[in-house]
């Protein structure tokens, strides 16, 4: 039996979890929402692997896409991440979420992500990191982060997916300041879509 708790956003979370993995699935009050799926991984990924040749097909069925998304220091980090992963899982269901930051953090050029990747792209979450090869998030705007450049190449891609703006969670009080920075970025494409 799943268990239920409330989340800080205010929606629901439903937690389905066992030994082998934890499911959570979030739902906001405005009807959409996202899952995070953690496999507690130290055996190479065989896990992950394994969690996602039986995700995928269940995804495609229902039409709904699975997106990975990096974390610097993490079991998904960089360009070879990925691509040990998606060359495992050819599903159209399995797709990767660009997390800039942490992209930025774990030294990864962006080009060369958007160019041999970009087609498996289903989310971006722009965020800032000062610093390229080291950990440093930072309030948006402040950072040394691309997020133009990475927006700009993705939707000369025709890219057609979710772009959030993820704030560094230290920052609080500026919460306001940095979703009016993230604001007038994203007005400037509001023309090109």
């Amino acid at each position: 039996m799943p268990r239920y708790r409330d989340a800080l956003y205010g929606g629901e979370t439903v937690v389905l979890e066992n030994a082998q993995v934890r499911l959570e699935v979030h739902k906001r009050s405005t009807g959409w929402g996202w899952g995070e799926l953690f496999v507690p991984d130290n055996d190479e990924g065989w896990r992950l692997f394994a969690v996602l040749e039986h995700l995928a097909p269940v995804a495609e069925e229902l039409g709904v896409r699975v997106t990975l998304e990096n974390h610097a220091e993490n079991n998904i980090e960089n360009l070879a991440d990925y691509e040990a992963i998606l060359t495992a899982i050819t599903s159209p269901a399995v797709g990767i979420c660009i997390d800039t930051g942490h992209f930025d953090a774990a030294d990864v050029d962006m080009d060369e992500l958007i160019d041999r990747l970009g087609e498996r792209v289903n989310h971006i979450h722009v965020k800032e990191n000062r610093g390229r090869g080291k950990v440093a998030f930072t309030r948006f705007g402040e950072g040394t982060t691309d997020n133009h450049h990475v927006i700009r190449r993705m939707l000369e891609r025709g890219f057609s997916g979710c772009i959030t703006c993820e704030l560094s969670p230290q920052e609080r009080p500026s919460t306001v300041e940095d979703l009016r920075t993230a604001y007038e970025m994203f007005c400037q494409y509001e023309a090109t879509t």
